[in-house]
């Protein structure tokens, strides 16, 4: 048969185009328990759920080309990688390969991961793209060089990225022992300010104890708000 997208000759029995990774009308896709449901017409795909986010405890699901988890679009190359950190409950074997496949098909047309020059140019085009994986020995989030940061934090920065924001992140020792001190210590100054006179305030009519309150906050979200501040280049204060 012919793909419906490019046209180009393909197995009678390929779910999806193995040249520009469009999902086909196949007969045989949906198997003999009806487990493979990613198939698709011209115009309109029915939505399937191919597994679950571990952690999250959110569906992932496939309609009308696009993969989504909790609403939010999840590219090729990261369902790729949400599965290569075993984050996914696959709903059956079947459904993986399914998956990965259009994964992979999609990924070999992505721009981001062709080859690049080398040097501080290439690492100003990744950040440009928005570029997530590897490029030049160096690794990137949503455009971020995070190379250079602690092998703890490049942990961090890759779960809550691969979630969708679902997880928050660790409790982290340091902020919360440190308390707003911490957001002041990682340049994020604004959030260390608002939260030094809420303990302040709250502490001169309630005994000290919205101080206690922060320093305990803090160790919660401190992960989170570092992410958001550097990956998204987002300022959240809570």
């Amino acid at each position: 048969m012919f793909c419906t997208k490019c046209g180009k000759e393909i197995d009678d029995n390929a779910t999806f185009c193995n040249f520009c990774g469009q999902p086909q009308e196949s007969a045989s896709a949906a198997g003999s328990n009806g487990a493979s449901g990613i198939t698709a017409s011209n115009s309109t795909t029915a939505q399937v759920t191919v597994g679950v986010l571990k952690g999250a405890d959110t569906e992932i699901t496939f309609a009308n080309g696009m993969f989504t988890s909790n609403g939010q679009p999840l590219t090729a190359q990261k369902l790729a990688e949400l599965n290569s950190l075993e984050l996914v409950d696959w709903k059956s074997d079947e459904m993986k390969l399914l998956a990965l496949s259009q994964a992979s098909q999609q990924s070999q047309l992505a721009p981001g991961l062709a080859p690049s020059p080398q040097g501080a140019a290439s690492r100003q085009a990744s950040a440009s793209a928005g570029f997530t994986g590897s490029s030049n020995g160096r690794t990137f989030i949503n455009g971020v060089d995070i190379s250079d940061e602690d092998p703890y934090w490049q942990e961090e920065f890759t779960k809550i990225y691969n979630s969708n924001g679902a997880y928050k992140g660790k409790f982290n020792i340091a902020a919360f022992l440190a308390g707003v001190f911490w957001f002041f210590a990682k340049s994020i100054p604004v959030v260390g300010l608002i939260w030094f006179l809420v303990a302040l305030v709250g502490s001169i009519f309630l005994y000290g104890i919205p101080a206690i309150v922060v320093w305990v906050v803090a160790g919660f979200r401190a992960n989170y708000i570092r992410y958001k501040s550097v990956i998204e280049h987002e300022q959240i204060y809570f």
